[in-house]
């Protein structure tokens, strides 16, 4: 099974549903990423947001 939190870290992004994106994906937020392989905790900032035809992809850096 995939760790979800190494897939962030790989991809630099997330896929949030569209009724789903709130306040806490806004610009300039920091989201803290949990990877369970490597044992540790990665603080990322919320770059761009755009928005696809189902879901809205959140880059971070």
């Amino acid at each position: 099974m995939k760790d979800k939190g190494s897939s962030i870290l790989k991809s630099k992004r997330i896929l949030v549903d569209i009724f789903q994106l709130d306040d806490k994906y806004r610009l300039g937020n920091s989201i803290n990423v949990f990877c369970k392989a490597l044992n540790t905790l990665h603080t990322l900032t919320i770059v761009n947001v755009t928005l696809c035809r189902t879901h809205w992809i959140v880059y971070l850096k």
